[in-house]
């Protein structure tokens, strides 16, 4: 007699996380609306941190200055990894962190294509328009990059 358990893939979440409050507000959402408890979905954490500052502002000739100022920024690095692990195991919640590099944006689209993601869940800090036109903004890459759905989480409360 055939086995007939029928298997279901898990639909892939990318979660855009950076450590803020803005992050931790768009993995609230997912998990108060998408996630269920029967595995239909496998969130994928994804961080991707930002090394411009290190190289601009902070150009020098002292290599012990930059090399130490790289490892502070892998030590900040390693620490948002770890907040965002104890995200997962403290909400019961089981997925992947992944670290990402590059332009974040860009690395969440790339992410979520070669996971073959079925949806992106990201927040946005509110920025004003002009704001957002000088500095841009990763939500908004997202949404006109992604080749998924993309939820775009704000908080109401600001």
């Amino acid at each position: 007699m055939a086995n007939n358990v029928h298997t279901v893939t898990p639909k892939r979440v990318v979660i855009a996380m950076d450590g803020s409050e803005y992050s931790q507000k768009a993995f609230e959402w997912y998990v108060k609306n998408l996630h269920t408890t029967n595995d239909e979905y496998e969130p994928i954490l994804a961080y991707c941190p930002e090394f411009g500052h290190v190289f601009g502002p902070f150009m020098t000739g002292d290599t012990n200055a930059v090399s130490e100022k790289l490892r502070k920024e892998e030590e900040e690095v390693q620490a948002v990894l770890q907040s965002l692990q104890a995200t997962l195991d403290q909400s019961g919640v089981i997925g992947r962190v992944v670290r990402l590099t590059g332009s974040p944006g860009d690395a969440i689209c790339k992410l979520a294509e070669d996971e073959d993601a079925d949806c992106i869940v990201t927040g946005t800090r509110g920025h004003g328009k002009l704001r957002r036109t000088i500095l841009g903004s990763v939500s908004q890459y997202v949404i006109h990059h992604a080749k998924v759905p993309v939820f775009v989480c704000r908080d109401r409360h600001k």
